[in-house]
């Protein structure tokens, strides 16, 4: 059974409800895969990574903020756009007993401040990806050991 969550959220003084619900693991999988390969393009652009560095190293650790500024800001944000689109997708509004899902062409309608917009995208993301810092449940390689960038010369992947 996928996960959900409900937040609430104050956006121009109204307080809105949000559900948020997991993507299913193939659509996941593919979101994950083309965020993974845009990340792997953008590493060059200057974050502090160790040869063969894995996810963890990126979003963990004293240059975490640091390595992600400078990765999303070698993304090409027309390659981008399509996956926030996708994740956004992922939140409901909450109205009564009606859910509204929530596209990038209703929100302007629905929502006053980016940083609502930013929150909803946070939540999506920590709800779809957050056993990227630790092992999976299956015993399965974690997500956290997919190294980003090229090999170096003398690695075993």
């Amino acid at each position: 059974m996928r996960k959900t969550k409900e937040i609430t959220i104050e956006d121009g003084g109204a307080r809105m409800t949000f559900r948020i619900r997991q993507m299913p693991a193939t659509q996941l999988e593919s979101w994950l895969m083309r965020a993974i390969i845009q990340a792997a393009d953008a590493a060059g652009s200057g974050a502090e990574l160790a040869p063969g560095a894995g996810l963890e190293q990126i979003f963990s650790g004293e240059n975490a903020e640091t390595n992600l500024v400078k990765i999303v800001g070698g993304l090409d944000y027309d390659k981008a756009k399509p996956l926030l689109d996708e994740m956004l997708a992922c939140c409901y509004r909450v109205d009564g007993q009606a859910e509204i899902k929530c596209t990038p062409e209703i929100m302007d309608g629905m929502i006053s401040d980016v940083k609502s917009l930013w929150t909803l995208r946070k939540e999506a993301l920590t709800l779809n990806l957050g056993f990227i810092k630790g092992g999976t449940e299956s015993g399965l390689p974690s997500p956290a050991k997919i190294n980003i960038g090229k090999p170096q010369p003398g690695s075993e992947d």
